[in-house]
């Protein structure tokens, strides 16, 4: 199995704003990511604003909003052909920049970084997925693979697999990352235990698991930042 890679050739720079400070989605409060979506069919701004700001009391954030769409209970858009593809074409530039963002860099520099790309791919995922990063000597990014998919509270991951794809790619270290599509972020015995099985692989493989990763709707956990691994 050698997994399904994510952009495995786009890089670039982040955005800066005109300081020349970067920025990244992370850093926008629930209210402006609802606004900025909402600006792309909408061209009146303080409606767009209005609107964002009576989603954000309604639903919280950017990622329940969505997963709300996603399910059916809301409507942001008349679901007609042009506004489809539209949604469809911004959802993958926004998924694309926030690629971009992890670049030609050390990855762990940033975790949040790291959160906001997997919150846009994974938050509002129905089912399990396990993906993860796989990085070079300086924790440059080498590939991000879609390794497994599951269900809607479980997901087969087989560390052997992982395993082969380490050895593949000369990875010198991952970040093991997956969803909770329930919302809460919290890792369980389970997620524990697969933790502390596969820092034990990438030992005897002469690789560092750097973090694992849990997204949800409600929020992300960084197990190493817990002080977890």
């Amino acid at each position: 199995m050698s997994g399904k890679e994510i952009y495995p050739s786009h890089r670039g720079d982040e955005r800066k704003n005109t300081e020349g400070q970067h920025f990244f989605w992370g850093s926008f409060s629930e209210e402006e990511k609802i606004t900025a979506w909402l600006s792309f069919f909408m061209a009146d701004k303080g409606a767009a604003q209005a609107k964002a700001r009576s989603y954000c009391a309604e639903y919280g954030t950017f990622a329940e909003l969505c997963a709300a769409e996603h399910e059916g209970k809301v409507v942001l858009f008349p679901p007609t052909e042009q506004t489809m593809v539209q949604k469809q074409v911004i959802e993958e530039m926004s998924i694309r920049l926030l690629y971009s963002h992890l670049g030609d860099r050390n990855v762990l520099d940033s975790p949040e970084r790291i959160a906001s790309y997997f919150m846009a791919c994974l938050s509002w995922q129905k089912n399990e997925q396990f993906r993860v990063l796989f990085l070079d000597e300086n924790s440059n990014l080498l590939a991000d693979k879609v390794l497994f998919s599951g269900t809607v509270d479980f997901v087969p991951v087989y560390p052997r697999q992982v395993a082969l794809q380490i050895l593949s790619l000369g990875a010198k270290g991952i970040v093991l990352v997956h969803n909770h599509p329930g919302g809460d972020p919290t890792p369980s015995k389970e997620d524990d235990a697969l933790t502390r099985r596969m820092r034990k692989i990438c030992i005897l493989l002469g690789c560092e698991l750097k973090d694992h990763m849990i997204i949800s709707r409600g929020g992300w956990v960084s197990m190493a930042q817990s002080g977890m691994l």
